[in-house]
């Protein structure tokens, strides 16, 4: 079975080569199943750069020695972002943040770091002078264990 180790070593001097893309994910499942996942710092994947990862994986791993499929994909809009680099990718964006214990944030992200993420949110407050309550933005810190998916919200 061909090692998840492998698949990555491979791609480092794809990677190394195009400094925009990144790594996400590679998963090798049963009967030689690979799936890669990258995204880009900046734009979207283009099929053409696809297809491109995939014949350069193709080329290091010969199907003669050892049999498999591959599968290769970009992260989309859609996908939950695991990195930091990919939360990076949407700062001043809207993002919807499911939370573990339970619970759904929805805001603007600030920042993301190696820990956590920052997003302000709208709490819906009665401050000193206001007749009833009205929405104030809040800054929300979550660390990544607190978070069970966060994606970009396209309804915002």
């Amino acid at each position: 079975m061909i090692d998840v180790t492998d698949i990555q070593s491979a791609l480092d001097g794809y990677l190394t080569q195009h400094e925009d893309l990144f790594l996400v994910e590679v998963e090798v499942r049963g009967g030689n199943l690979i799936s890669i996942t990258v995204d880009s710092d900046h734009d979207s994947i283009s099929l053409d750069t696809i297809m491109e990862i995939s014949r350069y994986i193709e080329e290091r791993f010969d199907r003669d020695v050892e049999d498999y499929e591959l599968t290769v994909t970009s992260a989309g809009l859609t996908s939950p972002l695991r990195l930091p680099r990919q939360y990076r990718k949407y700062i001043g964006e809207p993002v919807i943040a499911t939370l573990r214990k339970g619970g759904v944030e929805k805001g603007t992200l600030l920042a993301a770091d190696e820990e956590g993420l920052e997003m302000e949110v709208i709490r819906m407050e009665k401050h000193e002078g206001d007749k009833r309550r009205k929405g104030y933005p809040t800054t929300l810190r979550l660390s990544y264990e607190e978070v069970k998916s966060v994606v970009y919200d396209l309804k915002m």
